[in-house]
């Protein structure tokens, strides 16, 4: 037991570091977990509909990962918003990807969530995207939704940018507006410069292609 609880420690202090590390201590977790509803049912009889009977239920129950995944959801205050939410950011997804579809490709700037999501499904290349080793990537699209205009463009002439695409439902734009609530992001949903052609605007969805000789 003292060595089950050492690994499972182990494998909980790595989950904080590396969310990765969570799959170890599920893996550690589960044959004990099992275990102990083994146990429980040993001391209830089959044909028992009593109240004894519920702690093996909820034992099972509780051990079901989209179980916590639904509390957090549905029985928090902002869990509706944030289905809500979920929504819209995949309709902005899918507008997205059917105009992207139709143009010549090129390097699309857009939030790593959003990047993942046009690199599967469009002929683009994309410049961000939720992968570790891509921190080059993320590192430019953070400076630039955060840049002034002067310092986007340089942004933009360096990576080669020939579209950017942007999301109002996208869970990662409060985290680019918090670095700077005026920047580049703030500036093209509200009034782009001359230097981008805006391809598609639709509420809160928002396509610009930059345009040649800026």
């Amino acid at each position: 037991m003292i060595a089950f609880a050492a690994l499972l420690a182990v494998a909980l202090l790595i989950a904080a570091l590396q969310i990765r590390g969570a799959v170890t201590a599920q893996c550690i977790a589960a044959p004990v977990a099992a275990i102990l509803i083994i146990k429980l049912r040993s001391l209830i009889a089959p044909s028992d509909r009593s109240l004894r009977g519920l702690p093996y239920r909820l034992g099972g129950i509780i051990f079901i990962p989209v179980v916590w995944l639904l509390l957090v959801v549905f029985l928090t205050a902002e869990g509706e918003a944030k289905v809500h939410k979920a929504e819209q950011a995949a309709a902005c997804r899918g507008t997205l990807a059917k105009a992207l579809g139709t143009r010549p490709p090129g390097v699309v700037a857009a939030s790593s969530n959003l990047g993942s999501f046009l690199l599967a499904t469009t002929p683009h290349a994309v410049l961000s995207a939720p992968y570790h080793r891509n921190t080059e990537g993320i590192l430019a699209v953070t400076d630039l939704w955060a840049a002034n205009l002067q310092d986007a463009q340089k942004i933009i002439e360096r990576k080669g940018i020939r579209y950017i695409a942007v999301c109002a439902a996208d869970s990662e734009r409060g985290l680019f507006t918090a670095l700077n609530a005026h920047g580049f992001l703030a500036r093209i949903t509200n009034s782009p410069p001359e230097w981008l052609s805006s391809i598609l605007h639709i509420g809160g969805t928002h396509l610009f292609e930059v345009r040649n000789g800026r």
